[in-house]
């Protein structure tokens, strides 16, 4: 297979961003221990080190004890140098946080937006934060569709932006670099970001939501988009004889006149491969949960606390053992989706402002 050209530039962006990242992992560093972590050259260090203090990018925080030579100098990031915008739009409302360059969050709010109407109205939103913070350099927008390369195609609440190129419209529209993103694939970066202990998990972030369900898959580390993009629409999962995955949470959901089902197999109107003494809803997400078991043997899957409860989530824990060995069952953790779409989207700006110049 043909290697991939890196030219010097690129390779010089790369590095500068390394460096970037040792800062903003440890806090503050001496340029000898961001070359040993690194894996850079001293002298390389050394030289956009200089280069950055110039910029007043970083400053310089202290010097170490003296072990007998020159003392170090240490350096750290300038918070104020530049903020990110993180932003999801939901119903009417856009839900927002502007971080530092420290990914410290300086705001958060939500305001009323008629974004199914006008794209333009997401602009003056934007507008109106950017003249209280006019460092934000980079957005990263949440929405809750199917996303590839900034255009949304799978979008069915918002039919208005099937095919919509997002990222260039919000470009040309606004002074920032524009990331946009599957809210499901955010949540789950956020939760790996706050909680997941292992270096390359495999987590799946589940959201039924009242319009329908969606995912957010995390293999080994990386988010899992596939090949034409559509990894995480898990409505289409096929699951009963004449059910898919979304179709049984509606069905659980009316037949059981409760938040995670108490309906029977002849209340729902399935046939006999539903467990009479099973209530659908639970049944179809212990199954769900196997199949992620048997594909991808995930360390956890998480679900939101709009959706389920405590109860509900130990009940999907049992009946998967009615599919799986005990064993594999991955743990079933229950979180506020909000927190950690936001910090998802945190975590996008944060290394668009990494990578920029």
């Amino acid at each position: 297979m043909k290697e991939r050209f890196v030219s010097p530039k690129q390779m010089s962006g790369l590095v500068v961003r390394r460096i970037r990242m040792e800062l903003l992992r440890q806090g503050s560093a001496t340029k000898t221990e961001i070359a040993r972590m690194a894996d850079i050259s001293f002298p390389t260090v050394s030289k956009i080190v200089d280069q950055l203090e110039g910029d007043e990018e970083i400053f310089l925080v202290g010097t170490d004890e003296s072990s007998g030579g020159r003392r170090a100098q240490r350096y750290g990031l300038n918070p104020d140098y530049k903020l990110g915008l993180a932003l999801y739009i939901e119903r009417e409302d856009a839900v927002f946080t502007v971080i530092n360059y420290l990914g410290e969050v300086l705001e958060q709010g939500k305001t009323t937006i008629q974004w199914e109407e006008r794209p333009d109205t997401l602009t003056e939103t934007v507008q109106s934060i950017l003249e209280r913070f006019p460092k934000i350099r980079a957005l990263s927008l949440g929405v809750p569709g199917a996303v590839k390369n900034g255009i949304t195609f799978h979008i069915p609440n918002y039919p208005a932006y099937q095919n919509f190129d997002l990222k260039t419209y919000y470009e040309s529209q606004l002074p920032v670099l524009v990331d946009v993103e599957n809210d499901m694939n955010a949540a789950v970066l956020g939760y790996h970001q706050r909680f997941a202990k292992t270096d390359n998990p495999t987590l799946v972030y589940l959201f039924l939501g009242t319009l329908g369900p969606g995912a957010g898959i995390l293999i080994n580390g990386d988010v899992v988009r596939g090949s034409s993009f559509f990894s995480g629409e898990i409505s289409y999962i096929p699951q009963y004889d004449r059910l898919n995955f979304m179709q049984a949470m509606k069905t659980g959901r009316n037949g059981s006149g409760s938040a995670y089902g108490s309906g029977s197999a002849s209340a729902s109107g399935l046939d006999s491969e539903q467990p009479p003494h099973e209530p659908l809803l639970i049944d179809s997400l212990a199954r769900f949960v196997s199949t992620l078991v048997a594909v991808i043997n995930p360390h956890a899957v998480i679900f939101c606390r709009e959706d389920l409860d405590e109860t509900a989530v130990r009940e999907v824990e049992a009946a998967c053992l009615n599919y799986v060995p005990a064993e594999h069952v991955p743990k079933l953790v229950l979180r506020d989706r909000q927190q950690d779409y936001l910090q998802g989207l945190q975590r996008i700006a944060l290394e668009r402002l990494m990578e920029g110049s």
